[in-house]
């Protein structure tokens, strides 16, 4: 997935990772500048899965879940035990 993103929303991603990382790692940190890092990293990661997905809608080519299936060739068969015949 690396590949579909532009260096600049990977350097963006990177950069508030960083940060939340250091963050984490602050003795006097507060739960609310944890949560609203958090938050932002989220922000950050959903605006990329939405570029990255339209951006494969609009590829042609782009595999879809529309996908036609291959034919199913099995035929029915009763499996029932049959009782033996008596000669």
């Amino acid at each position: 997935m690396g590949d579909k993103l532009n260096q600049e929303d990977k350097d963006g991603i990177n950069k508030v990772k960083t940060e939340l990382e250091e963050l984490i790692k602050k003795d006097d940190v507060s739960k609310d500048d944890v949560e609203a890092k958090t938050k932002e990293l989220q922000d950050a990661l959903m605006k990329v899965g939405e570029k990255i997905y339209s951006t494969s809608d609009a590829t042609p080519g782009a595999e879809t879940s529309t996908e036609e299936k291959p034919a199913d060739n099995t035929q029915d068969v009763d499996a029932t035990p049959k009782p033996e015949e008596k000669k």
